[in-house]
């Protein structure tokens, strides 16, 4: 777990709790401005920096100087998620393959953003996710019980090539000749694994020989043909042969045109390709999806704004979700920068922007349990009309102005100091009690 955490521009610590046996889940929050993605962006930084051989560039990392605590903490972690769903996300971007950071945004090769991104993330992770039964069938549970969805179908769009073979072969031929000519130039081909003719040759009869019976015998349905579960078995039986992730594959064919694997999801009204979804579906498809397909135990989970684009009840249960999924014994801890007050209600704890830029701290009290309202008044200084906390805080000062009631003086304090953040220049009445409580601490 990452508890301290310390370098040039950044720092925070948080307590030991009983979560350490379990996944722990910490909400950062704080305006706009706050820093709170850029610290999301610093741990990123400081993993790289501490695994000097993935590093992307020093022009990058290089600023971040982590303390030799977090470099020794960063160390800890075997891998690193970066997830966001933000067009601007400022997480480090590498090319370099690596098992050990895992960039999980929508940014593509050269650092540029692909249109397809959301549809190609979420395909490509639930296909790795095929790998793993065990979280796959948790995954489709989840979707069922929160959200409502059926059954998930892989379908290929394509037709069958007697080139198909060759098509492959000279792929994977001119991929691995760019990496022979300048091995600083990746493309996370990802057939690393696949580098002699021999293995060249023999995994494009596989893969050729499996499209072309599955596009043969998959049962049509609107010109895509469904993948059957022996299909899929086959699939990943010659992944796992030639050590290749099945996204992999997916990308192959679908670079070289050659056929296309799309996702099929089922609703009360009829089967709908991933894409036609609602916005919100797909989100959040996708984001667990990618979490779920690259985890592993005491990985380092960093998310920023997971609720864009959800409805608050799905923002609520987006920590609740992942939990579901992600066994409790792999220990992971996940940080997730936001915005909202539903998605900071499920966390087991919350940092909030200390006195000075770059600083947070842990809020001292629990939000289990606390309203919404309440949370967003306490938690992140801000109001709706008719908050029942903020008219308690009202009624403590005034009842000490007027020596009705003699109230502790961390009560007094607490409650003039949440009351300021929501002060302004047209709360007349409420700054005339801050102004005369003011004069009593």
């Amino acid at each position: 777990m990452l508890t301290i955490y310390k370098t040039k521009r950044f720092s925070f610590e948080l307590s030991s709790i009983a979560t350490e046996s379990k996944n722990r889940f910490t909400a950062i929050i704080g305006a706009n401005g706050s820093g709170k993605s850029r610290l999301l962006t610093d741990i990123a930084s400081s993993y790289l920096q501490s695994h000097e051989d993935i590093s992307p560039s020093r022009k990058e990392t290089g600023k971040v100087q982590p303390s030799l605590p977090t470099r020794q903490t960063m160390k800890n972690h075997p891998a690193l998620l970066v997830v966001s769903n933000l067009l601007t996300d400022t997480f480090p971007f590498t090319r370099k393959v690596d098992e050990r950071y895992k960039y999980l945004g929508h940014k593509r090769n050269n650092n540029m953003f692909t249109t397809g991104s959301l549809n190609y993330l979420t395909t490509s992770s639930l296909l790795d996710l095929l790998l793993y039964p065990n979280l796959f069938s948790s995954y489709t549970r989840m979707i069922k019980k929160y959200l409502d969805l059926g059954e998930i179908n892989f379908m290929i769009n394509g037709k069958v090539s007697i080139n198909l073979e060759k098509t492959i072969s000279n792929y994977l031929a001119s991929r691995n000749e760019e990496h022979a000519e300048n091995t600083r130039r990746v493309h996370k081909p990802g057939f690393e694994s696949i580098s002699s003719e021999v293995l060249v040759d023999s995994f494009a009869l596989d893969i050729s020989e499996w499209a072309n019976k599955a596009i043969s015998y998959g049962s049509d349905i609107s010109s895509r043909f469904r993948l059957s579960s022996i299909s899929l078995q086959e699939l990943l039986s010659i992944c796992q042969n030639f050590n290749v992730k099945p996204s992999t594959v997916y990308r192959m064919l679908r670079q070289t045109n050659s056929a296309s694997i799309e996702l099929l999801v089922s609703k009360k009204f009829g089967s709908f390709p991933v894409e036609e979804l609602s916005t919100g579906e797909q989100l959040l498809l996708s984001t667990i999806a990618r979490i779920a397909a690259n985890i592993e135990p005491q990985s380092l989970v960093l998310i920023d704004e997971p609720e864009v684009g959800l409805h608050p009840n799905w923002q609520q249960k987006i920590i609740v979700m992942i939990s579901e999924i992600i066994p409790a014994a792999y220990k992971c801890h996940f940080l997730l920068a936001t915005h909202s007050p539903f998605v900071a209600s499920e966390a087991h704890d919350i940092l909030i922007p200390g006195s000075k830029w770059g600083e947070f701290i842990e809020y001292p009290d629990s939000v289990a349990a606390r309203s919404i309202d309440d949370i967003l008044y306490r938690v992140f200084g801000s109001t709706v009309a008719g908050n029942t906390a903020v008219q308690r805080d009202v009624q403590v000062l005034l009842e000490q102005i007027a020596g009705i009631e003699s109230h502790d003086k961390d009560l007094i304090k607490n409650s003039y100091e949440r009351l300021s953040k929501i002060a302004d220049s047209d709360t007349v009445e409420l700054n005339s009690v801050l102004q005369a409580i003011a004069r009593e601490i």
